[in-house]
């Protein structure tokens, strides 16, 4: 039971990003901030798998007069979380890309696409803090329409659309 379980948390920490992870996307904007390793990360239960088992095993091999199930745990958790917080580490030093729409309001854009008054255009907008370029559909509230090659202000973002007015 502890083998298994410790070569691939040995594999999945060392070459493998992959998880089990939920993400609420709309228009490369996250609905929550990504802080790192989650209690329930497919990593962690293999850690604590691999804990239970090897206290167990331990148990059982050295005859030690604990339970079983009892010596599971206590090598369990402090496995668990000896990954956990490797992890948390692991995670603060990984760079942030993700655009927020956060920090596109108030900044100027390029509109690339004429947006109309009554319709959806298409601008350009830089996020300061990751330095992404984004396209993004964009709608005016101003009752004209706002050409291409335009320097507009984001106000807003909705679902995805930006509110802009001309300066």
């Amino acid at each position: 039971m502890t083998v298994g379980p410790a070569v691939l948390l040995t594999l999945l920490l060392i070459i493998g990003d992959f998880d089990i992870e939920f993400d609420l996307d709309s228009h490369d904007f996250s609905v929550g901030d990504s802080h790192g390793v989650g209690p329930l990360s497919l990593k962690l239960m293999l850690a604590f798998t691999a804990g239970y088992g090897l206290g167990g095993y331990l148990a059982y091999k050295l005859e030690w007069s604990l339970n079983h199930a009892v010596s599971g745990l206590l090598f369990a958790v402090p496995i668990y979380l000896l990954v956990f917080v490797f992890m948390r580490f692991l995670y603060s030093q990984r760079a942030n890309t993700q655009v927020s729409s956060k920090n596109i309001v108030g900044q100027k854009a390029r509109v690339t696409a004429k947006v109309l008054s009554d319709g959806v255009g298409e601008i350009v907008v830089e996020d300061p803090k990751v330095s992404r370029t984004l396209h993004m559909p964009a709608r005016t509230d101003s009752g004209t329409d706002i050409d291409v090659d335009s320097i507009v202000l984001v106000e807003s973002v909705d679902v995805g659309t930006a509110r802009v007015k001309r300066l």
